[in-house]
């Protein structure tokens, strides 16, 4: 009796096993994958029109899915990795919104926007920042799968790029980059979002390219990455249009090391990014007064003497622009585990 108990027993445990691991399969193997380039649907709001000034003036700002504030830390990074409150994650939407609406932006390039996940209490913030300012919008998934785990909770992620703007958006594409990771795994799927915008009485159009480029990859994928990036930057500027490429590439850049020391003691750290990996015909143009991301090792401590901090957020630009103004808006990391960076340019 006592051994059909048993024999019962473990039957029923294997059965549980096996039903959990391939329940987590089938969710965890659920993800978005698209390798080709996609038309993305455009929004414009009611009298959009294109660029009419030669000024333009455009804000990226990396979110971190509005759950990377200052209360927050990850354990990729050497943090505890606890999924922030739904307080937090609103808090974090409303002071990102105020900043994107303030910034006067004709343009703004949003990264890791999550419209309906797991880790940011499935706030559609998508919805949120297209709602509460006037802008036309378009969006790029980058992150989506009905779980990033095997096992219970299911940890659903759905995320991607946006990109606003008050002008008039012509098209839109998702141009996708290189997966350096298992070809079976719910990690992020990295892409750019790229919008043009017409320009009056000219033939040429103002570019716009959103991207987010991997953090947690080797040195080698991460230069390969990014050449990629650069590469395609490069070639629509050789068309002679004019080109502004914005967002996060995780590395430092070279040269600001001095100003911002990481100890080494960190389990994980940006590497350099070299100035020589940027083509002849294009500028990459950064504010290194006030440090861009800062490393999610822990809640962020505005008071520390000793600051986790670096600067990889900027943009990539066409020699036939000319900055009038960059700035990166020092909101000590409140928001997000990013400083939004603000850019002026003039069309030569």
């Amino acid at each position: 009796m006592h051994k059909k108990i048993g024999k019962l027993s473990l039957a029923l445990c294997l059965a549980l096993v096996l039903f959990l691991f391939i329940n987590g399969i089938v969710n965890s193997f659920s993800f978005y994958n698209a390798n080709k380039i996609e038309t993305v649907s455009i929004y414009n709001i009611n009298g959009a029109a294109p660029v009419s000034d030669k000024k333009v003036r455009v804000l990226s700002f990396n979110t971190g899915y509005a759950a990377l504030g200052e209360e927050a830390d990850i354990y990729s990074e050497g943090g505890k990795g606890e999924r922030s409150g739904a307080d937090a994650v609103l808090k974090n939407a409303r002071g990102i919104s105020e900043l994107v609406n303030l910034s006067n932006a004709d343009a703004v390039l949003l990264q890791s926007v999550d419209v309906d996940s797991y880790r940011s209490r499935y706030v559609d913030q998508r919805s949120y920042y297209i709602n509460n300012g006037r802008f036309g919008s378009a969006f790029a998934v980058d992150h989506k799968a009905n779980s990033t785990s095997f096992f219970p909770p299911y940890k659903k992620v759905n995320s991607g790029l946006l990109t606003l703007s008050k002008r008039s958006i012509a098209s839109a594409e998702r141009v996708p980059l290189t997966k350096f990771s298992a070809p079976f795994s719910s990690n992020p799927n990295r892409c750019m979002l790229v919008t043009q915008i017409p320009i009056e009485n000219s033939d040429k159009k103002l570019i716009l390219i959103n991207f987010e480029l991997e953090a947690h990859i080797s040195l080698e994928d991460k230069i390969r990455q990014t050449a990629e990036v650069l590469k395609y930057v490069k070639e629509a500027a050789g068309r002679g249009d004019y080109v502004i490429a914005g967002g996060s590439f995780y590395r430092y850049f070279e040269g600001t090391q001095n100003r911002y020391p990481l100890p080494d003691r960190l389990r994980w750290t940006p590497e350099k990014m070299s100035l020589d990996e940027i083509p002849e015909n294009l500028s990459l143009v950064y504010d290194e007064t006030v440090p861009t991301t800062r490393i999610l090792a822990e809640p962020y401590d505005k008071k520390a003497e000793e600051k986790k901090v670096y600067v990889s957020d900027g943009f990539v630009i066409s020699k036939n622009l000319s900055v009038n103004m960059l700035v990166t808006v020092d909101q000590e990391f409140r928001y997000s585990a990013h400083n939004p960076v603000l850019l002026e340019v003039t069309l030569k």
